[in-house]
């Protein structure tokens, strides 16, 4: 069963922003997969690097269309898409440092931050934007 399912409710009426957050889920249910099927770490790394390239190219993708629809609270949605990625970085040193992580601790925090800011922060811009319409 995946960690996160994807729901209309999450669902910012953009199907570009849609189709790459289900992407981010898909990633995300994957690396969640692994863990519990025991996969070597290695693999989990390589997952979790796959998760950090989609995801920067998904904040660039919204931060530019932000700065070219003028979108006023552009630097505090930049700031959290930079915590992810601080976050998740911090993640991938503390695996491959072979650290005594907890890999739920992980877990937890990309699938609370994830909706978190879908629901919010991405809502919010959403909200914006058909505003301007």
């Amino acid at each position: 069963m995946p960690l996160i399912q994807w729901s209309e409710k999450y669902s910012v009426n953009d199907i570009n922003i849609d189709n790459q957050h289900k992407e981010i889920i898909r990633i995300i249910n994957l690396l969640y997969d692994t863990q519990v099927a025991g996969t070597r770490e290695e693999y989990m790394e390589n997952i979790l690097n796959s998760l950090l390239d989609y995801t920067k190219y998904h904040f660039k993708y919204e931060e530019d269309l932000m700065t070219k629809r003028g979108y006023v609270e552009i630097d505090t949605h930049k700031k959290e898409h930079q915590n992810l990625l601080d976050s998740t970085l911090n993640f991938k040193r503390l695996l491959k440092n072979k650290n005594n992580i907890k890999f739920i601790d992980l877990m937890s925090f990309l699938e609370r931050w994830l909706i978190y800011h879908i629901t919010e922060s991405d809502k919010e811009f959403s909200d914006f934007l058909k505003n301007k319409e």
